[in-house]
């Protein structure tokens, strides 16, 4: 397969057969570029649908910021961030302002500094500081609007840290919460339709991963274990369903083709059929038809495919191929149910701009 010039608007289609029963025809579009690289950056999709993307980069570019309109396919410069970062979070409180916390500085040392976005202004402020600087954490937006931030790194060699705490929306302070069971860092968090937060996976070091989950209960405040993954994993992505399970999917170590199922309900992992391909450092995304879409990642190879799972079927299916082959991409899924890929790093291993549109409503055959 191949495709025209990238810098050429066209529509593709590309039927793939899977197995006799099983044909589906895909549309991949590039869009305008990002005016800055970008790799280890964060999305926003805003109450008025344009998309805020953060940080990333490199060097003094990393407190850039820009703003998507899918109703032009415009990007533009917005204010830039206090203190430029990457690997850092962004959360959308519930006055749908922007909370970033932590992440790397250009001196690659962690940060406890957060700073709030508001798009009715357009600007940026600085919020409570962190008490432990981290990056390479995960922040979940609780059901009372507060917000949990997990684990992560203290730098880029080895002090993985295990403390958990909460930003309090009203008042703009950070407060320690218990500690996790395990340090650890590039792990999940997802929250749970009753209100717990699953924590699962990640690194402990710069080589190894772990399968230790737990559930953090924001009622008591206190961290329990979960049962454990079939697989070690780091790098990998968690998506809460429709149905309330929590589907993990890829990562290393040695799990790179594997994917999961947490069941709140009954407490258990449930091994699922395997991806098409190896993913690490990969995307997903919970598509409007409850279908979750992975794309790209890196392996022994930079990669360019992408593949639907069907969580009542529970199979995969590859779709078109994406235009860039990109790891530490980040994908956001637009009010119109469309997936933007925006930034990552390419096949000579440098960030890059180029941004690709996915469209779900152009799956024209599935289970024939």
């Amino acid at each position: 397969m191949s495709h025209q010039d990238p810098s050429i608007k066209q529509v593709n289609f590309i039927v793939i057969a899977m197995d006799r029963y099983n044909y589906v025809c895909l549309e991949w579009t590039v869009v305008q570029s990002m005016h800055e690289a970008r790799v280890s950056h964060t999305t926003s999709l805003l109450p008025d649908g344009r998309l805020l993307v953060v940080g990333g980069g490199s060097d003094y570019l990393m407190n850039r910021t820009e703003l998507y309109d899918p109703s032009t396919n415009e990007w533009k410069m917005g204010a830039a961030i206090n203190f430029g970062r990457y690997l850092h979070t962004a959360s959308t409180l519930k006055d749908g302002k922007i909370l970033i916390t932590g992440g790397f500085d250009f001196n690659r040392r962690a940060l406890n500094r957060s700073e709030i976005y508001d798009p009715k202004t357009g600007n940026w402020a600085i919020t409570g500081s962190l008490n432990h600087a981290r990056s390479a954490h995960k922040a979940t937006v609780l059901s009372d609007g507060n917000v949990l931030v997990t684990g992560g790194a203290h730098d880029v060699h080895d002090s993985v840290i295990k403390t958990a705490e909460i930003y309090d929306s009203s008042t703009g302070h950070w407060t320690i919460t218990s500690d996790m069971h395990d340090a650890r860092s590039d792990h999940v968090a997802a929250l749970l339709k009753d209100g717990r937060v699953l924590v699962a996976g990640g690194s402990i070091n710069l080589s190894d991963s772990i399968n230790k989950t737990e559930l953090y209960d924001p009622r008591t405040g206190n961290w329990t274990r979960a049962a454990d993954m079939h697989y070690q994993r780091s790098q990998h992505t968690g998506t809460l369903l429709l149905n309330g399970k929590v589907l993990v999917v890829g990562g290393g170590v040695f799990s790179w083709k594997t994917a999961e199922i947490y069941d709140p309900v009954i407490g258990n992992w449930t091994k699922t059929v395997n991806l098409q391909f190896d993913r690490v450092f990969h995307q997903a995304s919970l598509l409007n038809d409850g279908k979750v879409l992975i794309t790209a990642g890196d392996f022994t190879k930079l990669r360019n495919s992408a593949e639907l799972y069907d969580p009542l079927k529970e199979t995969w299916t590859l779709t078109d191929y994406l235009y860039h082959g990109r790891f530490s991409h980040r994908a956001s899924v637009l009010m119109n149910g469309q997936v933007l890929i925006t930034g990552g790093v390419n096949i000579t291993n440098s960030p890059f701009n180029s941004a690709e549109l996915y469209d779900p409503s152009t799956e024209l055959f599935h289970n024939l």
